[in-house]
């Protein structure tokens, strides 16, 4: 856990330097990129996709994914993950790179997407799927771009991970979606996703047979701190509606956000596996934070990066009680083993299901 706090403590350092945006947000994420690049056995799935890349079965996803999958093989498994945290530590900065500058923004929700979930800690972990929602978050803080620009990354994204298909209609929807509610009606729609949510993604399911399996073996409880502390967020959210209010792509960032809680809420009931869907809506949090707290007094914004260091240190709590794989308790760099070490430690860690 010594790592997350060097790199805590780097990224207060640079932000309290009040440099200009563009160079703290150069300076944020290529401490960013060097800490997940250079992980070994972080996360559930680094195992799993470390033993594919050996093995050579990467039949099963998408081209992109085999292309980075098969640089892995033909030098080193960690060149995989090396490409992959390139990808989404680029968009994330072209993102927050893009918006801060356009409008004018602090780049202090830098310190969400490191502390907060839906972020940096995920993609150490799910790791195909962030690639894809960091090319989605990129596409979403450009509402005002190309249509067919936007369509074309989004077509990129699905190379990576399929799931990013469902955000289609969104990015074909922007202009109605940058329109913000009235507060009862977001109310009244969340309350709605929590009393029917969950029947309508099992209807779902059942016709179209995608992700089946989740709904029959991958029920757990677990999951719900996660969305209460997002639930936090867009309450937050909620209550600066008129910040958000000034430009259509703050609103359409909100609706995003807002459309990822009703995803999580419909899927609370099945677990993380299935809540899963609304992680690339959710992960606009680091934008609209950085909306929110410009102009905010200083008090206001330290009170900001308190809360998430706050929940930083909370998770790695949890994730030190936590008996299974979790970023925050196993994380190491990789050259600190050579080769055959590291092949050692993760024929030992593979999870039973992913040798089938």
């Amino acid at each position: 856990m010594v790592y997350y706090l060097l790199l805590l403590v780097y990224l207060l350092y640079v932000h309290y330097l009040r440099l200009a945006t563009r160079v703290q947000l150069s300076l944020s994420f290529l401490a960013l990129f060097v800490f997940s690049s250079l992980r070994f056995n972080a996360g559930y799935d680094y195992p799993v996709y470390y033993h594919f890349i050996q093995s050579g079965d990467v039949d099963r996803f998408e081209p992109l994914s085999r292309v980075l999958m098969g640089l892995g093989d033909a030098t080193d498994p960690a060149v995989f993950f090396v490409l992959s945290s390139a990808l989404v530590v680029l968009f994330y900065y072209l993102a927050f790179n893009r918006y801060c500058q356009a409008h004018r923004l602090s780049q202090i929700g830098i310190f969400s997407f490191l502390c907060l979930p839906m972020a940096f800690l995920d993609s150490l972990g799910v790791v195909r799927q962030f690639v894809a929602i960091a090319i989605f978050v990129y596409v979403a803080s450009q509402i005002g771009r190309n249509l067919l620009w936007s369509l074309g990354l989004m077509l990129l994204a699905a190379l990576f991970h399929a799931s990013v298909i469902i955000l289609i209609p969104l990015v074909l929807l922007r202009k109605h979606l940058a329109r913000l509610l009235d507060v009862r009606l977001y109310i009244l729609l969340w309350s709605l996703a929590l009393v029917l949510g969950s029947s309508m993604i099992r209807q779902v399911s059942t016709w179209t047979g995608w992700y089946s399996y989740y709904f029959e073996y991958q029920l757990s409880d677990s999951g719900y701190k996660i969305y209460a502390l997002m639930c936090c967020v867009f309450i937050y959210f909620l209550l600066n509606r008129k910040k958000i209010a000034v430009d259509a792509n703050h609103g359409y960032l909100f609706n995003c956000f807002f459309l990822g809680i009703l995803l999580y809420s419909a899927a609370l009931p099945f677990g993380i596996h299935v809540s899963r869907i609304s992680w690339a809506l959710l992960a606009v949090h680091p934008l609209l934070f950085s909306v929110v707290l410009t102009g905010k007094s200083d008090g206001e914004r330290s009170f900001f990066i308190a809360g998430c260091i706050g929940v930083l240190a909370i998770l790695m709590l949890l994730a030190y009680r936590n008996p299974e794989r979790d970023p925050l308790n196993q994380y190491e760099p990789f050259f600190v083993y050579d080769r055959a070490q590291r092949d050692l430690i993760m024929e030992r860690s593979i999870p039973e299901d992913a040798r089938l």
